[in-house]
């Protein structure tokens, strides 16, 4: 038994499409199934089985499956036939009316009749819009954009404006969504900046340049988006301010120039020597780069330089990617910053120094792959050491030891692979212990002592993570006992305790069990009154 298909859809206009005239969004919406009752070719019935049915007027596409031989051959798949529309609905019958046959198929000279009663038949019916006027906003209520919408698409001529309220740009879009035809744009002041054509929705042929006076600035030219072919543009006074010329593959050919309002030149490119040069305003060189053959990413030795003349940065390059000497400069001439990137991976590689613009060290770094390894160092503008560390994997590893700025040590740190371990020690300035932790894999855990200021104990216990653990001892910074107990493993209060206050007096005495306080305590009032409670 042949299987019939047919699907609405709803017909794309084109840009001059009349508002009232309704356009097809997207895709399917829903589906109706059913079977012919008549064989009419130009107004058959379709019996609905299944789907809701759709609106009268909806249009669509007749489609047909071919699941047995037909005219001699064995053929399978879709094929659309014909565009159809709804024109009325009795009951569980929808009539159509066959608007165009896709498909004109003859057999012996007669066409063939595709809506054979008893047949399959299905519709798909997509959503359709009437084009609207749509207009967008500034934040001011000013209108930024305005044109013609529908299923959420521009359709037709668009116009932008900018925010004081003159014309932007305008254009016109084909049946793809793409600009097409002319195209222009204004500067604030309502003057044309630039007008050209496109086709396809690629800048296509001449562009025109315009200057904010309304004065010649010159002219571009594109082919397939792409600039091709003599270029110029021209300041208000007529001065030349760009000149130069593209390849059809967008590579600048011969030497392309660009002058300051004065006349003086901006920058330089040559396509020989694959060089652009650029000066600052009061002539002096700004930087020199090597590019690549297409003009666009940098290649080999590059400089900047300041508006002093001085060298600021002098970079080798591999297709835009640091490859060998890299060096950074102050503005007075000293080495801000110097070392090398592999040619391989493009990668830090072996020494890195920074230094104070004095010209004394800052930092002292070594890279294997990309990331610290060995002896790294930081220095006081003084020369005096800093921090003196071992990296191993981009991680500190071993000792790792800072210094005051006058070389007496500021703290004593440890690590493995990256993770504190062992015991940690920070120290005053006169020498003596600041604190003292104990880590394990990363973990504060074991011994560990505070001070409020040289030789004054502020806590002293030992921790498991977030957890004291056994002895601990805290005292207030006139060197007097505010706390003393122990603690359990999972950091809870256990047997005696005793709080003191500021002038060292008792202010409560008991035992703790199990975090929790218990049996007869001693606790002082304000006034100082001693009394027993039980818990």
């Amino acid at each position: 038994m042949k299987y019939l298909l047919f699907t609405l859809f709803i017909l794309l206009l084109n840009s001059t499409v009349l508002a009232q005239e309704k356009i097809r969004c997207g895709k399917v919406n829903y589906t109706l199934e059913g079977e012919l009752v008549n064989s009419s070719s130009r107004t058959p019935i379709m019996n609905q089985k299944m789907g809701i049915l759709p609106e009268i007027g909806a249009r669509g596409e007749l489609l047909k499956y071919f699941q047995s031989e037909l005219f001699g051959g064995q053929v399978s798949g879709t094929l659309v036939i014909a565009e159809v529309e709804i024109t009325g609905i009795k009951g569980s019958n929808v009539s159509l009316k066959v608007l165009e046959e896709k498909s004109q198929i003859t057999v012996n000279g007669k066409k063939k009749n595709h809506f054979l009663s008893g047949n399959r038949v299905k519709l798909n019916i997509y959503d359709y819009q009437t084009p609207q006027l749509r207009k967008n906003y500034w934040e001011t209520g000013e209108v930024k954009s305005e044109g013609m919408s529908v299923c959420g698409n521009k359709i037709g001529k668009w116009t932008y404006y900018h925010i004081n309220g003159t014309k932007k740009s305008t254009y016109a879009l084909n049946e793809d969504g793409e600009i097409e035809g002319a195209y222009e744009q204004f500067h604030p002041n309502g003057q044309l900046y630039i007008r050209g054509q496109y086709k396809d929705g690629k800048k296509e042929g001449e562009w025109k340049v315009y200057n904010p006076d309304g004065s010649d600035g010159g002219f571009l030219n594109y082919k397939r988006d792409e600039q091709y072919g003599k270029y110029l543009l021209k300041y208000p006074n007529g001065q030349t301010k760009e000149i130069g010329e593209y390849s059809f593959s967008g590579r600048i050919e011969g030497i392309q120039k660009g002058f300051y309002e004065d006349g003086k030149p901006q920058f330089e490119y040559d396509e020989d020597q694959r060089i652009r040069k650029e000066w600052y305003t009061n002539g002096n060189l700004k930087e020199e780069i090597k590019l690549d053959y297409s003009g666009k990413k940098k290649d080999g030795r590059c400089k900047e330089y300041y508006e002093n003349g001085q060298l600021k940065s002098d970079i080798v390059y591999d297709d835009d990617e640091y490859e060998g000497d890299y060096i950074l400069y102050y503005e007075n001439g000293q080495i801000k910053k110097k070392g090398k990137y592999k040619w391989t991976d493009h990668k830090k590689d072996g020494e890195w120094l920074d230094y104070f613009e004095n010209g004394k060290l800052a930092y002292k770094r070594n890279y294997y792959q990309g990331v610290m390894k060995g002896l790294n160092e930081s220095y006081y503008e003084n020369g005096q050491l800093k921090i003196k560390a071992n990296y191993k994997n981009g991680e500190p590893d071993g000792e790792v030891i800072s210094y005051f700025e006058d070389g007496k040590v500021k703290s004593q740190a440890n690590f493995k692979e990256g993770k504190k371990e062992g015991i940690w020690k920070m120290f005053f300035e006169d020498g003596t212990l600041k604190t003292m932790k104990t880590f394990v894999q990363d973990k504060e855990e074991g011994p560990f002592e505070i001070y409020h200021e040289p030789g004054k104990l502020k806590e002293k216990g030992s921790k498991k993570g977030m957890f004291f653990q056994g002895p601990f001892e805290s005292y207030y910074e006139s060197g007097k006992l505010r706390s003393k107990g122990t603690f359990l493993e999972d950091g809870k209060r256990t047997g005696l305790w005793l709080f003191n206050d500021k002038e060292g007096n008792l202010e409560k005495k008991g035992n703790y069990e199990n975090g929790l306080k218990t049996g007869k305590w001693i606790e002082v009032d304000e006034n100082g009154k001693k009394k027993k409670v039980k818990y």
